[in-house]
């Protein structure tokens, strides 16, 4: 209420407190006039009653006049009251986000504001007197329906009801409002009213995040979650009907090569357009789902027998030999895919994956870019692969691991120019275990990050140890893995290493595979560089395997590049021959050293060093030797073939 109103108000009580001390003295006199009629003469009795009416007249026209005054002022006062409560509730309704209208009994709209014309996209002219049903699709104008009769008949409110109304343009706006009814004071329905709000931003961003929630973001495939929920429903159907049913495990192969070789942002455009063709070849015969990174998983329903998963694992296989665009360029991938079948391979879903997963390692085993129909035997083969890995956590513990050192030559002088530090383990009831079997469980596992180090320290440790017992100073070759690459603290652990071990940065070499390099080229060129101020050597192992940008390669302060030993296995052949002498060329004009890996035998040496290559490393020299082995090779050698570095 304003400070105006408030004061009228308070002057209209004055008057009635007047009014109401007046006609109180009217009593009064009145009875005291009929007191001094019961008591005085007839004599005197007119002259008092005429004296005391005139009086009595007076005050009562006074009293009547004020008490017309008041009840004016009060109707006055009543109705500047409402009309500005109106004003109010008319402000705030033009003011608020929320429509407001009002219907009558034939559901015309009577009133609305600013909200609800924005909402139907139509001005207020326009919908005045109109039909909601013009704004509302069949369904929902039966539902409004029987909402509105629900209120008009009880007299309940409905507090929330949900439905769209739809523009003249034809677009859709959600809404959810409330119904109340407009009654008179007799009693009488004349219409309804209610608030509705616009809910179609807040619907539309709650479908999005429950789509998010149950497909992958990359591919917008189905994702873990909703493909063990679509697993389970079609797991029990198969049940109730007495069907066969499958499931696909996918996995791409050497996908982490192409990631790591061409950067994420490759990878992630190459899973967009590899489940663009699954989904080509799927159709509608099964559900295609995305577990992550490069592994996919399929459900196929009610089949026939297996014969019909397979012919869908070979139409899968050979959509794949035709090229995939990617980018501005073509790339060929394969895939490797285990096939499980319910109820033959299990009956419930986590052993249906488990086998599916077994079947699909099996066919990378198997040569890749094929599939696998499981079978008991996969399951002990992933039985011994876990038993490996947690006897390889104990490993470093129980300091089962030890290196053996292969030598490095010079392929003119057959000088010993170097060793590599090999690592091998020697667990005490399996004997040697191979390197092939435990350094990709390492890689999975990030275990190769302590046993890494440990290499490096203990490689560090026996150069020294070899240099005080008089043999002349040699370099030493360390592996980095990608995962070591990754690390933080990279750098100053090789610092503190070589700090303890008292061993000089130029009798280091670190050796980094070509994938490892160009998986994050732009971060590795500044950790290459801090490596290199130090005075360790670097060199490039496998190189011609991987997809090196030649841009990046000029840039990295490397010293070495290894030719990786399948490019010499048969390096006498035409295509072998080729590569092989396109690396050394490159290498020597970007004023790098070349070693060649795999050296078996004279033929394979004669061509390097016809090709000017400069290093030689393999079984023609010498197997990886445990220290005490090598010094032995090395005094029969003779000191005089060493060659001395750092001089």
């Amino acid at each position: 209420m304003g400070m105006g109103l408030w004061l009228e108000q308070q002057r209209i009580e004055r008057q009635k407190q007047m009014a109401l001390k007046l006609a109180a003295a009217v009593a009064a006199l009145m009875l005291v006039m009929v007191w001094l009629l019961l008591f005085l003469t007839e004599e005197t009795r007119g002259g008092v009653w005429l004296a005391g009416l005139v009086p009595i007249l007076i005050i009562t026209a006074i009293c009547y006049r004020m008490a017309l005054r008041y009840a004016r002022d009060t109707h006055q006062l009543e109705q500047t009251y409402w009309e500005n409560e109106e004003r109010k509730i008319r402000s705030i309704l033009e003011s608020i986000k929320d429509g407001y209208y009002e219907l009558d009994e034939r559901g015309r709209f009577l009133a609305v504001n600013p909200a609800l014309s924005e909402i139907l996209g139509a001005p207020a002219h326009e919908l005045l007197g109109a039909s909601y049903q013009e704004y509302v699709g069949k369904q929902d104008a039966l539902k409004l329906k029987h909402a509105f009769r629900w209120v008009s008949h009880t007299g309940t409110p409905v507090q929330q009801i949900d439905w769209a109304f739809v523009q003249r343009d034809g677009q859709r706006r959600l809404v959810e409002g409330s119904i109340v009814k407009i009654s008179e004071k007799s009693g009488g329905i004349t219409g309804l009213r209610g608030i509705i709000r616009d809910v179609t931003d807040r619907r539309q961003a709650e479908q999005t995040i429950n789509h998010m929630a149950y497909h992958d973001a990359l591919t917008d495939l189905p994702n873990r979650r909703l493909f063990e929920a679509e697993l389970t429903i079609a797991l029990s159907q198969a049940k109730q009907q007495g069907q066969m049913m499958a499931i696909l495990f996918f996995d791409l192969d050497r996908f982490k090569y192409i990631n790591d070789s061409l950067g994420h942002y490759f990878g992630d455009c190459l899973l967009q357009s590899l489940s663009h063709r699954l989904k080509e070849n799927v159709g509608s015969a099964g559900i295609l789902a995305r577990m992550g990174g490069d592994e996919f998983t399929m459900i196929f329903p009610a089949i026939a027998d297996e014969i019909e998963v397979i012919a869908l694992a070979d139409r899968i296989i050979a959509s794949l030999q035709s090229p995939l665009q990617v980018e501005d360029r073509e790339c060929i991938v394969t895939t490797s895919i285990g096939i499980s079948i319910f109820p033959r391979d299990g009956a419930d879903t986590q052993t249906l994956m488990k086998h599916a997963d077994a079947a699909m390692y099996s066919a990378k085993e198997k040569g890749r870019n094929r599939y696998n129909l499981y079978s008991s035997t996969m399951s002990l083969h992933a039985t011994e692969r876990l038993a490996v890995e947690q006897e390889l956590r104990k490993a470093l513990e129980r300091n089962e691991f030890c290196l053996h050192y292969q030598p490095q030559l010079d392929c003119k002088t057959n000088q010993v120019v170097g060793v590599e530090a090999l690592l091998r383990w020697r667990h005490p009831e399996w004997g040697m275990v191979s390197p092939a079997e435990f350094i990709p469980l390492a890689e999975e596992t990030g275990l190769i990050v302590p046993i890494g180090e440990w290499v490096l320290r203990t490689a560090c440790q026996q150069n020294k140890a070899w240099a005080e017992a008089g043999y002349p100073p040699l370099r030493i070759a360390v592996n980095l893995s990608a995962r070591q690459f990754q690390q933080e603290n990279l750098v100053g652990m090789i610092k503190q290493v070589l700090q303890e071990t008292q061993m000089q940065p130029q009798f280091l070499e670190l050796e980094i595979t070509e994938s490892a390099v160009m998986q994050n080229a732009t971060r590795f060129i500044g950790i290459l560089h801090e490596l290199k101020n130090l005075g360790i050597w670097l060199s490039i192992d496998d190189f011609g395997t991987g997809y090196s940008s030649l841009s990046y390669l000029r840039d990295f302060p490397i010293n070495r590049l290894k030719i990786d030993r399948s490019f010499v296995n048969d390096i006498t052949e035409n295509e072998d021959a080729v590569i092989a002498k396109s690396i050394i060329a490159m290498a020597h004009s970007l004023q790098m050293n070349v070693l060649a890996e795999g050296v078996e035998n004279e033929v394979q040496l004669a061509f390097l060093r016809e090709q000017q290559c400069d290093e030689m490393q393999g079984y023609y020299c010498s197997k990886p030797l445990p220290s005490e082995q090598l010094e032995e090779w090395m005094q029969q050698l003779g000191t005089t073939a060493l060659a001395v570095w750092g001089k």
